[in-house]
């Protein structure tokens, strides 16, 4: 039988002879479960305790009777050839019951009884030989048995949890494809209006990069960061030193996400195989999680810097805060980030057989979120300047002839919600009056 393993990422063979060979079908399994026992007991990952008891059998105690005329052992003695013979007999038992209590150490030593225990075996088969050391033997099969039984039982759970996961994942898949369909058909007739005759360019080609070219996912996995980044860019006014500093941010993640995937892929190839049972590919996440912390990362910055352009720029008194985080697509950000986080956290606490459980849904629902995220502009913008950044207007001031040069009472289009007795101030014709402002928030459309 010649066997393939993998020792740091270098295949090597081992050539195994059975002897004596398998001359039936029937011992084949028989066969194969000995030589794994006595492979796992050779590296000492068997499970089965050492033996911890022991006996003391009446035949190794029958041939120390007393010396009695009457007896029968005195008739044995003297059919034999009397006390020299005896006193030659025993000389040999000697000799032999010390060469067993060398064997039986060597098992102790094997089976890892201990020295206290492993003392207790040596001097029972030196004083009363083979029985001792067979009554091991048996002790050990026993425990073999019970270790065999043991890991098929672990093995069965092991399966039964597996499928388990495999259920959950294949109805997650499901269920997040569906309603990634039926989010794409609801959309459908704003996209056609308000996307369709926009001029290309890169935001707009990315969601449809997300949804159709799956296959590249490592290609493609810059999408996401760059329609997030360009709708940043335009909330915050398109500003040349915005530019410089969201550029810098977006390579500087695109260049560590791409060293932290080389990285994990590098590092997890060996542990690439095939799972007959479930016909799937299988692998190990163990450590791989740290691949979504670098896009975590940058999503969560981007959420600081959105909530710093909410609360630095001045709004009117009519215009709620929470409409304006809505209207600028926070909902969005904050799915993508979620949904990031959620696939990490399974990765780092989840079971191994979990590991596909969130990609799809999370793959779906940062497909979705980004769709809509760029569709969120239509109360503000048409399909011409599709893409830009959020127009400000600010409307005309009404006003009216003064009678006279007395006081006159001056109102804010800015402060109509206000106290009236912040609302409205006394002054002087040739005073100028600034309009009351909310540095909390953005100007109303």
């Amino acid at each position: 039988m010649t066997l393939q393993y993998a020792v740091d990422g270098k295949t090597q063979e081992i050539r195994l002879i059975i002897d004596p060979p398998i001359e039936v079908y029937d011992e084949v399994k028989p066969r194969l479960i000995a030589m794994r026992e006595e492979a796992l007991e050779g590296i000492g990952m068997v499970r089965a305790s050492p033996p911890i008891s022991k006996n003391v059998t009446y035949h190794g105690y029958s041939a120390s009777q007393s010396r009695v005329d009457n007896s029968t052992g005195a008739t044995v003695r003297a059919a034999v050839g009397g006390a020299p013979m005896i006193k030659a007999i025993w000389i040999f038992v000697g000799v032999v019951h010390a060469a067993e209590a060398v064997y039986m150490a060597a098992l102790c030593k094997r089976h890892k009884t201990g020295v206290p225990l492993g003392s207790l075996w040596t001097i029972s088969v030196l004083a009363f030989g083979f029985p001792f050391w067979m009554e091991f033997r048996r002790i050990v099969q026993r425990e073999r048995i019970a270790s065999i039984k043991w890991l098929l039982r672990r093995r069965m759970d092991i399966l039964e949890t597996a499928a388990g996961d495999l259920n959950a994942t294949r109805y997650l898949t499901y269920a997040a494809f569906t309603i990634l369909v039926c989010d794409h058909i609801s959309t459908l007739p704003d996209e056609i209006f308000l996307i369709w005759p926009a001029k290309v360019d890169i935001a707009l080609v990315m969601p449809y990069l997300h949804a159709l070219t799956f296959a590249f996912a490592i290609i493609v996995r810059s999408h996401q960061v760059i329609v997030v980044t360009t709708r940043v860019y335009a909330l915050w006014g398109a500003q040349r030193h915005w530019f410089i500093l969201l550029a810098g941010l977006w390579l500087a993640h695109m260049v560590a996400d791409l060293v932290v995937v080389i990285k994990n892929i590098l590092q997890q190839f060996p542990n690439l195989g095939h799972e007959p049972i479930f016909n799937v590919c299988r692998a190990s996440v163990q450590g791989s999680w740290v691949v979504w912390l670098n896009g975590i990362l940058f999503n969560a910055f981007m959420i600081f810097l959105l909530i710093w352009a909410w609360l630095s720029t001045p709004r009117n008194a009519q215009t709620p805060l929470m409409a304006l985080i809505v209207r600028d697509g926070c909902v969005y950000f904050v799915a993508i980030f979620s949904a990031m986080l959620f696939n990490l956290l399974i990765w780092r606490y989840g079971r191994p057989t979990q590991a596909v459980l969130p990609f799809f849904a999370v793959w779906s629902t940062t497909t979705m979120a980004i769709s809509r995220l760029l569709l969120s502009m239509k109360d503000v913008q048409g399909p011409g300047d599709w893409g830009q950044q959020v127009k400000i207007v600010i409307p005309d001031l009404e006003l009216a002839t003064i009678p006279d040069r007395g006081p006159v009472s001056v109102v804010s289009r800015f402060s109509e919600d206000d106290d009236s007795s912040e609302m409205f101030a006394t002054h002087k014709v040739r005073n100028t009056v600034a309009p009351k402002m909310s540095h909390v928030g953005r100007y109303d459309e």
